[in-house]
This record gives C-alpha cells, structure tokens and sequence, in this order.
C-alpha cells in the first residue's frame, strides 16, 4: 500500500448508495472492477475494466448499433491518445466506454459512469488531518463493504522531515499510534499509525520547495 501512495506521488467516505446503471460489456469480454462506487474529487463514478477478443472497430460498431435509437445516432464519440470513447446519456447518468487496441487484435477497456446531476462539489481534503497551509490535489472516497477508504495527495509547505514529525507529534496527541516509519527512496519517507478500528497510511515525497504528501485513511 504505501508502494502504492509512492508511486501515486510520482504520477502527480463513505459514499451514499447509488442506483446504478447496468453497462453491458462488450461480447466475448472478461469483465472486473476497478471501482464499485466511489467519489473522485467530489464526483460519484463507477468504472469497470474489460478485455474483448473482438478488435477496437468491432467493440466501437457494438455500441453503435446499441446505442441508435429508431435511426437516430444517440452518443458522441471522440479521440484521446491512444483511446476511443463513445458516450450518452442514460437516465440520470453519463455512460462512457473508453477502449483501445489490445495484443493479438483484441481490445481493452473501460465502462464508467457517473451521475448526470450532481450536488456542489465539497472542499477537497475537508476533515482530513493536514499540515497548515496543504494544497489537497486529489481526494478519493471509496466503499468496499464493511470497508471504507480514503485517498488524498496534497503539498504542504512544510519539508519531508519536518511532515514526518507533524503527523507524529499531532496523531500521537489525538490517540494514534505510530506502528511503523521508515526512510524511502530521493529523500521521501513513510509512516502508518492506528487507531482503533481505523488505519492511516502516510507517504512523504520532496517536490520543489514543498513535500508532496500521500494518504490513504482505511476504517473497518
């Protein structure tokens, strides 16, 4: 897991029940989660990952003809890198299906979808415990079943070390306990505590004059 923060630092809540859509994969696909319900910066999104023995202009022709309606073309489609997506609109949610060719002529992708409609979006790193003065970039709020799951990345002015001890200092007083810590690679650092039935997960990065810090808050 805090492998997991590192690297997220390098590429840069419970959620309430939803009645989701049900996307049909395309034929002769192996289907898995990537998401079941989760909030990402604020926006409610269920992604799916799926894989076709069917080439990309077949997987594409497939939603096509799925989605015309007595004739008329009712989806948008369009390019980004490497990937196709094609969209609409379905009830109160937005359907994409992004995909992109595979080995062997077969295809990959992803079915997501999010709500059409959706509350003003909350202050990023709202109730999460952050240094003075953090910059939260991403905040992520995940349900696993009896799980749930919290992922942040903010910078904070303060440096590695001087983060470290923050955390060690402010936790400690608030009832954590600091069960692992250790040194990481280009001068970052990283550090777990617990509480009860609740575990969070620090990773400290140097970025410029500020650190770049990565936190996953997990309560089972």
């Amino acid at each position: 897991m805090r492998a997991l923060l590192l690297a997220a630092l390098l590429l840069l809540a419970a959620p309430a029940a939803r009645a989701w859509v049900t996307m049909e994969a395309p034929p002769q696909s192996t289907v898995s989660w990537v998401a079941q319900d989760m909030v990402y910066n604020g926006v409610p999104m269920r992604i799916q990952y799926f894989h076709s023995k069917n080439s990309l202009p077949q997987v594409l022709a497939y939603y096509r003809q799925r989605w015309t309606d007595t004739g008329w073309k009712n989806y948008v489609e369009n390019t980004v890198g490497p990937w196709r997506n094609i969209s609409r609109a379905q009830g109160d949610f937005f359907l994409v299906v992004q995909v992109r060719p595979a080995a062997g002529n077969t295809a990959e992708g992803y079915l997501s979808q999010r709500p059409l409609k959706m509350s003003p979006r909350p202050l990023l790193g709202q109730g999460a415990p952050l240094p003075p003065g953090s910059e939260v970039v991403n905040d992520i709020r995940s349900n696993d079943g009896d799980r749930q799951g919290r992922t942040l990345v903010a910078f904070c002015p303060l440096s590695v070390d001087a983060s470290a001890s923050y955390y060690r200092e402010s936790m400690g007083k608030d009832g954590w306990t600091l069960v692992n810590e250790g040194k990481a690679r280009n001068g970052g650092r990283q550090m777990v505590l617990r509480k009860d039935n609740q575990e969070l997960s620090l990773a400290f990065a140097p970025s410029g004059s500020r650190t770049a810090i990565g936190m996953t808050i997990v309560t089972r």
